[in-house]
């Protein structure tokens, strides 16, 4: 549970517990001789049940969808269970949470399978004084974790595999290439659990490697030019690649259609553009905005007469994170093919001095 905790943070989500539908547990904890037990789904509510003089206590859940529930005895976790609507689980164990015994819930028996895993390789890792150790040791818990996530696709357990971590913090599943995987799972559990919103972050996290690793793919390839390529889509559908533009010199402009435009006055750039245009100056606008309709309007309306594509990734885009931009509106120089490393252009008076010195008056 140490490092699936995030997805908590992640999902903004609130239950009341009710009597009625639902999961039921019901409990023995050896040694307790009454108090309490805390029952705590992982989406945010907790339940405190009374533990009675001979160790029993009985808890009901309002679950609709797949939820992890710890339980545990001040502040000691003794059980973890994935429960489903309908659920009816018997859990017995002493409070320290050995002699665990689950019954009425195959999940809930695979997370602890998955826990216990997870703790051995950890205490292996850790114990292990020599870096060639801790790497053998990592990669034989990683192919076991490839293999157990290809053989429970449709397991909400395997979710919390792939976002595991070594104690080292780097995830298990840290390579490029695990996009791959962490998609094809996600497909599969949205064919059992199209609502959850496990499935939902797991899906996030597959769509922003697999954007990272289709942009890995083209920097390899990228072998005879000197700057990143982009390739998107222009305002009519027309897909456009930034080494296909000529000129002299090419501004690459990431922007917003909803954002003020605090780098250049747009109607200062336009005249820019009409004068030096016919002398080789382009302009390869690429918006982030999210919403593709706003973009083209404005476009439109402006009648901006350089190239303008627009990537609806806003910022998870591949080509802000391959250009480090971190905020917007952001400019780059590309002189004869080679990016301008030198170009300190911040505003309209810094641009028009840049272009003055490129193209003289």
């Amino acid at each position: 549970m140490r490092n699936f905790s995030f997805l908590a943070a992640a999902i903004a989500f609130a239950t009341a517990v009710s009597c009625t539908g639902g999961a039921s547990v019901s409990g023995v904890l050896s040694g307790a001789d009454g108090g309490t037990v805390v029952l705590r789904q992982l989406s945010g509510p907790s339940d405190t049940v009374k533990v009675s003089p001979s160790g029993t206590y009985r808890a009901h859940l309002k679950i609709e969808e797949p939820e992890y529930v710890y339980i545990s005895r001040n502040g000691r976790q003794v059980a973890s269970l994935l429960l489903d609507k309908g659920d009816r689980v018997k859990v017995s164990s002493d409070t320290l949470g050995r002699d665990l015994s689950i019954e009425g819930s195959e999940q809930s028996l695979l997370l602890t399978e998955v826990e216990k895993d997870y703790a051995d390789f950890t205490k292996a890792f850790s114990s292990e004084p020599e870096a060639a150790g801790k790497a053998r040791i990592y990669v034989d818990y990683y192919r076991s974790r490839v293999s157990y996530v290809l053989n429970n696709t449709k397991s909400l357990t395997s979710v919390q595999v792939l976002f595991q971590k070594a104690p080292s913090g780097i995830p298990v599943f840290n390579q490029l290439t695990d996009a791959l995987l962490l998609s094809t799972v996600a497909d599969s559990l949205s064919s059992v659990y199209p609502n959850s919103r496990y499935v939902v972050s797991l899906r996030k996290e597959a769509e922003l490697r697999k954007n990272r690793l289709d942009l890995d793919s083209r920097l390899r390839n990228a072998t005879l030019q000197s700057f990143p390529e982009i390739e998107l889509a222009d305002n009519a559908g027309v897909r456009r690649k930034l080494s296909e533009v000529e000129g002299k010199v090419v501004m690459l402009y990431f922007w917003t259609a909803t954002a003020g435009q605090n780098m250049f006055n747009t109607a200062s750039l336009i005249l820019m553009y009409e004068q030096y245009h016919p002398k080789g100056f382009e302009i390869f606008a690429v918006s982030l905005d999210t919403e593709k309709t706003e973009w083209a309007a404005m476009v439109r309306e402006q009648k901006l007469p350089w190239i303008n594509v627009c990537d609806t990734r806003g910022g998870a885009s591949p080509y802000a994170g391959i250009y480090n931009v971190t905020s917007v509106p952001n400019a780059f120089f590309i002189v004869d093919g080679d990016i301008d490393s030198g170009a300190s252009v911040t505003d309209e008076e810094t641009l028009r001095a840049y272009l003055k010195q490129k193209f003289g008056k």
